[in-house]
């Protein structure tokens, strides 16, 4: 049941991905927040871009 729950979200983030949003929400954080705060992130987008890479 929750990995299912997680699948979905994955999936969900993927498709924000996809569609282009996800990169201008980025683009705002790096132009409002410094680099340190957020870069704890990066091992997420990173495993997030892996998993879209390894569907195709």
């Amino acid at each position: 049941m929750l990995f299912s729950y997680q699948l979905g979200w994955l999936l969900l983030a993927l498709r924000i991905y996809d569609s282009g949003f996800l990169h201008l929400l980025f683009a705002r954080i790096r132009s409002s927040i410094c680099v340190e705060s957020y870069s704890h992130l990066i091992p997420l987008i990173s495993l997030v871009l892996s998993v879209k890479f390894s569907f195709l």
